[in-house]
């Protein structure tokens, strides 16, 4: 009777909520690995803020580093998807 499934919601969601299996087929690994390191980084972030019991000054250092973490994440995805949108471009021209 007290048992609860409501963090099944959060194990197994999926950080593609708009996007289907059959889309992320047409995508490289090497993207797909980029997208998902990044969304790791900000669920690492957002974990942080809403769990952390930390003194503020630690805090303001910790999400310091973090947000620089996801700018970094940010733009190497940035990269990738260029990339992937420079390849798809080339081969409907071609």
């Amino acid at each position: 009777m007290k048992r609860t499934r409501e963090h099944f919601n959060a194990i197994f969601r999926s950080n593609f909520k708009t996007i289907t299996v059959a889309q992320l087929m047409l995508l490289s690994e090497e993207l797909i690995v980029n997208l998902e390191d990044f969304y790791n980084t900000v669920d690492d972030l957002h974990w942080y803020l809403a769990h952390t019991e930390d003194m503020p000054a630690t805090i303001e250092d910790k999400v310091h580093a973090m947000v620089k973490m996801v700018k970094n994440k940010y733009e190497q995805l940035n990269l990738y998807l260029n990339a992937e949108l420079e390849t798809h471009e080339e081969s409907v021209s071609v």
